[in-house]
């Protein structure tokens, strides 16, 4: 390397996608040397975290900084890409987990790291422990490996946390982070009876515990209701803290509701204000579309009429012979009663009866 200016471009390429952090190892790779590094530390372009792990000066540092760092002193020549690929690596766990899933109030003090392989590391700060971790038992938050939250809490309860920690662990487990109700009762199962519940009874020492972290009854019966194990009083505490909670949406959509109505007027005035004209446009082009079909219709009527009344109209003939007078009696007048004696009695055209 000619420069420290190229140098420092070349480190600068290699910290971009590693929170501004490089190894010295990885510095080598790419043609820094130990002296030049030392140089750029001095110069102050450097930031030295700890042993072989360095910061640009300038990038953003945060809490996790540290943790950062000493996950990358466990594999130094590695990237982050190439880590996260690896099967074997190092996963955040314990309280340094409880720190990334902000579980509880633990003290995180020293970094605590689970391998599938025996490691050992000279930094009093480092605490590795020796575990398998299956693909689905950790996450990644904020590019760093991090066993998942039951996996978490299940790490700590075997590692003997006391219940006070425990309890605030739990709580913020089933509450905050919305972990799997049954996932957190069968890794608290096998420590169940450490902690005062029966041998086996993860669920009740899962009561216990957000019980003693100030949970309400209403939440923990919700959280029942959760875990397939539900009883009479759980139901109806659930119903009782289901019901207090929609209380407020209620209403809230009963004055939408009501709100709506003048909106609703509004609308509907809008609506007919701007539709006046085009309805008015389409009734004058349907009046001139119909128009000249009118027009011919009219036309062929007058016609069909005027034809009519030229023809010449058949009479039926007059006959040239008298006509026979009514066949008619004459009857003698009744002077009592004012009426002939057939008009008293029957017409000669009706029928008796």
């Amino acid at each position: 390397m000619s420069t420290s200016t190229e140098g420092l471009t070349l480190l600068s390429d290699l910290a971009s996608e590693q929170w501004g952090l490089l190894t010295s190892s990885q510095a080598r790779q790419v043609g820094v040397t130990t002296q030049q590094l030392a140089r750029l530390t001095h110069q102050g372009a450097l930031d030295r975290l700890r042993h072989g792990v360095y910061r640009l000066a300038g990038a953003p540092a945060d809490r996790r900084t540290e943790l950062k760092a000493a996950w990358l002193s466990l594999a130094p020549e590695l990237s982050v890409h190439e880590r996260l690929s690896d099967p074997g690596v190092a996963v955040v766990s314990f309280q340094s987990a409880a720190d990334l899933h902000a579980l509880g109030d633990l003290e995180a003090d020293t970094f605590n790291f689970s391998l599938a392989e025996r490691k050992q590391t000279r930094d009093a700060q480092i605490r590795l422990h020796r575990r398998h971790l299956t693909p689905e038992e950790w996450t990644v938050i904020d590019g760093l490996p991090v066993t998942t939250v039951p996996v978490t809490v299940g790490d700590l309860a075997h590692a003997g946390v006391d219940g006070g920690h425990l309890a605030g662990v739990v709580r913020d487990a089933v509450l905050t982070q919305h972990a799997d109700v049954d996932q957190i009762v069968t890794v608290l199962n096998p420590v169940a009876h450490r902690y005062g519940a029966q041998p086996g009874h993860g669920y009740q020492l899962l009561q216990q515990l957000l019980q003693q972290a100030g949970v309400p009854r209403s939440t923990r019966a919700v959280g029942q209701l959760l875990s397939g194990a539900p009883d009479q009083a759980a139901m109806e505490a659930a119903q009782q803290a289901l019901a207090t909670a929609l209380r407020p949406s209620q209403a809230l959509l009963e004055q939408a509701l009501a709100s709506l109505q003048p909106t609703k007027h509004s609308v509907q005035t809008a609506a007919a204000a701007a539709l006046a004209p085009v309805t008015a446009k389409l009734q004058q082009m349907v009046a001139a579309a119909v128009a000249p079909v009118t027009s011919d219709l009219q036309r062929l009527l007058a016609q069909h009429l005027t034809s009519a009344l030229s023809l010449p109209v058949d009479a039926p003939a007059i006959s040239d012979q008298p006509v026979d007078p009514p066949d008619t009696v004459d009857h003698p007048i009744d002077p009592e009663a004012g009426t002939t004696p057939q008009a008293a009695g029957h017409s000669r055209h009706e029928l008796p009866e």
